[in-house]
């Protein structure tokens, strides 16, 4: 999308005309496309009315480089034809090329990729191979993509990732059928999976998608033993061409049975925690309809940890017994540690959005580090009971703060409020912002936001204290 520097050079001919063509070469420097950032590129164009010549190159650093070359023709219905002829990526000592010239088509009728094929000769030899037509408009295809000893850490680097991804997989699929009702089959594996902080030794899977649902046969190993298996089938729309077809009367039935399973992956959706430890036992069935699921089972969390940043503590030595019922109430029995203890019972009502997920839980605590923040610190000790939604608690009780501190100057400012829709805000601080490609990241933790206290009893302890720069009060 943009470039620090460059020189552009163009030469044309038989302009104005039906014969024209248009030869032209960019040098630049530090370029930017889309997400993608370069150190350099070079764009050599031989272009004419329906055909032309292009070659690329673009450099990362001095060991990470790529290059492409090719020609195309374009058709007057809308279709044309990409021929690939080469193309070069260079991690290192590691090289990724075509395994020979591939061609890219495409017409109302759909997209036909031949012959694509991107290796990596040597002991351990990547191949990555698309072949086949995609089709449109209600016509029939048949795609094959085959993938060897794929490097999900090379795909990152690519991609540009700037969370870690690393691992090994293979995979075997073909698509067949029409656009509006595809057939696919596939075979997946991996070894040596990580994303983030998650990480799996291997995973194994066998899928079919048919009639708009997916059969899958799945299995993860973690330590040298299987720690999550998956069978059954649910509703998705995998279709080409989507049209208003509705699935939410359509069945699930899926089991799931975990033994030690990563909690930080199976937490992976509360976004309000981090550095989570522990593991994740029990048995899970999945029925009823896409729009009313009906769970069933147990599900057991063994010690396990969290750091709740928002709150600024990290709770210890956590476990829970959860047990699911059809109509989507889950049971909660439970204990965690923050320096003091808490004990928690009651149910969780299981939704569609985590926002409307109903709660009905009383927690016991004792001299329990409930936050630990810049602008405030504090024990608890007493019963409390939160009810209402994850989006809207509602909480009561009594309890008394053994000990804590307020800090007058942080609450100062976590207290000022900053007018976001006054203009000369974003005429200071908009264009910064754009320029660098960033958003203003606002914490907005909806349970804390749209607390609401309802005959809450809260007794002052001695130990609390309110200090500043200037003061010191019990």
């Amino acid at each position: 999308d943009y470039l620090e520097a460059g020189t552009l050079t163009v030469a044309a001919e038989h302009l104005p005309g039906e014969e024209w063509r248009i030869e032209a070469e960019l040098l630049s420097d530090s370029l930017n496309i889309q997400t993608l950032g370069f150190r350099e590129g070079t764009a050599v164009v031989d272009v004419g009315r329906s055909e032309g010549r292009v070659r690329m190159t673009a450099a990362r650093g001095e060991t990470e480089r790529y290059s492409g070359r090719g020609t195309y023709s374009l058709e007057a219905e809308g279709g044309g034809t990409l021929n690939l002829d080469e193309l070069l990526v260079d991690f290192d000592t590691v090289r990724w090329n075509l395994g020979g010239p591939a061609s890219l088509s495409w017409s109302p009728e759909g997209y036909r990729i031949r012959d694509f094929q991107l290796v990596r000769p040597g002991t351990e030899a990547m191949r990555l191979r698309a072949d086949g037509f995609l089709p449109l408009g209600g016509r029939e295809g048949d795609f094959e993509l085959d993938a060897r000893h794929f490097s999900l850490n090379r795909l990152a680097r690519v991609l540009q990732m700037e969370t870690p991804l690393e691992g090994i997989v293979d995979f075997q699929g073909r698509l067949s059928g029409t656009s509006r009702n595809p057939t696919i089959e596939g075979v997946l594996s991996g070894q040596d999976l990580r994303y983030s902080e998650f990480s799996l030794a291997g995973v194994q899977s066998d899928l079919r998608y048919e009639d708009f649902q997916v059969s899958l046969d799945l299995s993860a190993r973690d330590g040298g033993r299987q720690v999550l298996s998956a069978e059954g089938s649910f509703p998705l729309d995998l279709r080409l061409e989507k049209d208003s077809t509705d699935l939410a009367d359509a069945p699930v039935d899926l089991e799931v049975h975990a033994d030690s399973f990563p909690a930080a992956i199976a937490l992976a959706f509360l976004k309000s925690m981090e550095e989570v430890r522990g593991t994740v036992s029990g048995s899970v069935n999945i029925g009823g309809i896409a729009s009313d699921l009906e769970p069933s089972g147990t599900l057991v969390l063994a010690d396990a940890s969290a750091l709740l940043p928002d709150l600024g503590v990290r709770q210890r030595d956590v476990q829970a017994n959860l047990t699911l019922t059809p109509d989507g109430d889950v049971e909660v029995e439970g204990s965690m540690r923050s320096e003091g203890t808490a004990q928690v019972t009651g149910s969780v009502t299981l939704r569609s959005s985590l926002l409307e997920v109903g709660l009905d839980l009383e927690i016991q605590a004792q001299n329990f580090l409930a936050v630990n923040r810049r602008d405030v610190i504090g024990r608890l000790s007493g019963t409390t009971r939160i009810r209402g939604t994850y989006g809207g608690p509602l909480i009561s009780g009594d309890l008394t703060v053994e000990a804590g501190e307020m800090m007058v100057e942080e609450v100062a400012r976590s207290v000022e409020v900053l007018n976001l829709s006054d203009p000369a805000f974003f005429d200071e601080v908009g264009a910064v912002f754009a320029a660098r490609g960033q958003g203003i990241r606002v914490n907005q933790n909806p349970f804390l936001q749209n607390l609401r206290l309802d005959s809450l009893t809260l007794t002052m302890a001695s130990d609390r204290w309110l200090r500043g720069r200037q003061l010191n009060i019990e």
